[in-house]
């Protein structure tokens, strides 16, 4: 049969709102994973609610609304990029979070920068 999923995560330490630092573990899934149970709802089981996801649209049954949906669904945060086009952005529980936009090449690229609430 086909062989298990690889989970991906790590533990992160972050600056915290209430000055400090705080510990966070963060899943990883990447384009078409946003599709499938797999290995989302495993992440999601180990506790975990903070996501990094990668994306490059055009991807057939994903738009620019996913990652955000996604994040409302599972009352989850996600850091979201679509390979430096529309559609990233920073969600908590299905809310666009505010951040700021720093470019760092000529071909549109950037990075968000925002506050994730832990």
């Amino acid at each position: 049969g086909p062989s298990p999923p690889e989970l991906v995560s790590f533990n992160a330490t972050v600056p915290s709102s209430a000055g400090g630092a705080a510990e966070v573990t963060l899943g990883i899934f990447t384009c078409k994973d946003i599709l499938y149970s797999t290995p989302e709802d495993l992440l999601l089981a180990k506790g975990i609610r903070h996501f990094l996801y990668s994306f490059a649209l055009p991807i057939p049954g994903i738009d620019v609304a996913t990652p955000e949906l996604w994040s409302f669904d599972h009352g989850a945060t996600m850091v979201a990029s679509n390979n430096g086009h529309t559609g990233g952005g920073i969600f908590a529980s299905g809310k666009s979070l505010e951040v700021s936009r720093i470019a760092v090449d000529s071909d549109s690229g950037h990075i968000l920068v925002g506050h994730i609430p832990l």
